[in-house]
């Protein structure tokens, strides 16, 4: 089985850490909504790594373990109960419209996950976003059971639902440790943040992108939420509510389609954070984060590009 998979897959370090960050999250899916969650995962896994393998399998390429990682991102950021052959097309739009078109890995200008995501997000609207799960209860949670209980009440069946319709704030204990309705990864505070911790200390991750789109994230729902806070939700339980953190963890940090600059890496995460808050407040869309990073994957090399435009001026000015 090991010669297999070195066989057909590219070793990549980084990768596999962004595997094991996952796995609390991924682990949490399973705890939270049933054993379904793993079927969900496997499928995304499968059709990401299938559709690397048809574009490289020609030259003889391996699949990259980042296939891995954008397979698992996508899955965990689904709802349980969505149909796996939703999981299996926007996976396989997203590899091969959000990377291979592009050259394959290295060379993606948009985060392959969040292409699939958005994909989904707008084409089966009703799956995505109006189909939820209770939490699985019992002492041994999900993994007694095959899916979590129905939802009925589907206009506040999440806390960023409940609070955009009715006004509704959830616990926020309920929010860190994520005894809540909503994609399957994104519900634990704490399993995401234990993720960004072992990120950061492998370096896995720049905490940069973390930092930039978390300020930008909080400075403007701090502002917003004094001048409506009927929109805006205070930043507190704006970040543990949706999937803002996850997104900020796991893919805003995205290293190929993020800028190389240090600076651009922060003003591109502001960006990102600051998305996020204008789309939750005043668009249609409940949930930010999807746009946002698509926002800033399209600004990503621009900022680059205007960083370096100021530094050789700030470098003209001090010879000068």
């Amino acid at each position: 089985m090991a010669e297999l998979y070195k066989k057909h897959f590219m070793k990549q370090k980084m990768m596999e850490r962004m595997l094991w960050a996952l796995a609390p999250a991924a682990l949490g899916s399973v705890w939270f909504f049933g054993l379904r969650a793993l079927l969900v995962m496997g499928v995304s896994v499968l059709f990401a790594c299938f559709a690397e393998w048809l574009f490289v399998r020609k030259n003889g390429g391996r699949i990259s373990e980042a296939a891995l990682v954008t397979g698992l991102i996508f899955a965990l950021s689904m709802p349980p109960k969505v149909p796996l052959w939703i999981v299996a097309l926007g996976i396989s739009f997203g590899m091969v419209f959000g990377k291979m078109a592009f050259g394959g890995f290295g060379t993606n200008l948009f985060n392959p996950a969040i292409a699939a995501r958005a994909f989904v997000y707008i084409s089966f609207s009703k799956p995505i976003n109006a189909d939820w799960t209770g939490v699985a209860t019992g002492a041994f949670g999900g993994f007694s059971k095959f899916l979590g209980p129905d939802i009925q009440a589907v206009s506040s069946a999440t806390p960023l639902l409940a609070f955009k319709n009715t006004g509704e704030v959830f616990p926020y204990m309920k929010l860190i440790l994520g005894n809540v309705s909503g994609s399957m990864g994104e519900t634990s505070a704490v399993l995401i943040l234990i993720g960004a911790a072992y990120l950061i200390k492998t370096k896995s991750a720049d905490w940069r992108l973390m930092a930039g789109m978390a300020t930008g994230f909080f400075t403007l729902s701090a502002i917003l939420s004094l001048l409506q806070p009927e929109l805006v939700a205070n930043p507190i339980y704006g970040a543990l509510s949706g999937s803002f953190l996850f997104t900020m963890v796991f893919i805003v940090t995205e290293p190929i389609s993020a800028p190389k600059t240090s600076k651009g890496k922060f003003i591109y995460g502001m960006l990102a954070g600051v998305v996020v808050v204008i789309i939750r407040g005043y668009a249609l869309f409940t949930e930010g984060t999807t746009f946002a990073i698509l926002v800033a994957n399209t600004f990503g090399p621009l900022v680059d590009e205007g960083v370096r435009h100021f530094e050789k001026r700030e470098k003209k000015v001090i010879a000068s």
